[in-house]
């Protein structure tokens, strides 16, 4: 009985190690090429909120005044965010923080209805430069299929 239960707990162990290494993975995609803060805060002062910019379906710019720029990774997709291109919060004491929710507005012209209602991850400072090139989308044409090359080069005889 001992010795099946150590096995047990060195299998939920190894089990907890691969996860979490898969989500360390999933986070450096996620952030690859786009120099943010690591360390993130956990609230912003929404008397401070100058505009917000939309991603995708799963972070959202948040834009203050005096200049700081801040994205936010929601805990999961959020759909229709993307499609609807709008949001509502409601805050408590001037803070917007992480696990509050934000709800989709649905709809369109005067026909306006509360969607899927999402929770916010952290919020990490990011560069201008960066905010700038998440917003233009310019990541498409960098990720475009390279021309092909033949370097082998045929040899007249």
């Amino acid at each position: 009985m001992c010795r099946f239960l150590i096995l047990l707990i060195i299998l939920v162990f190894k089990l907890g190690l691969s996860f979490s290494q898969e989500n360390n993975q999933e986070d450096s995609i996620i952030l690859d090429g786009i120099d943010i803060d690591r360390e993130g805060q956990r609230c912003i002062d929404t008397r401070r909120l100058r505009d917000t910019h939309i991603v995708d379906s799963s972070s959202i710019l948040f834009y203050m005044y005096g200049g700081s720029i801040y994205r936010n990774f929601l805990g999961r997709e959020c759909f229709g965010l993307d499609r609807y291109d709008s949001f509502s919060y409601e805050v408590s004491f001037y803070r917007l923080c992480n696990l509050d929710s934000i709800t989709v507005l649905e709809g369109f012209g005067r026909d306006i209805w509360s969607g899927t209602r999402c929770s916010l991850g952290l919020f990490y400072q990011i560069s201008e430069s960066d905010a700038e090139f998440l917003r233009t989308g310019e990541r498409s044409s960098i990720m475009e299929e390279p021309e092909s090359v033949n370097f082998l080069e045929e040899s007249e005889d």
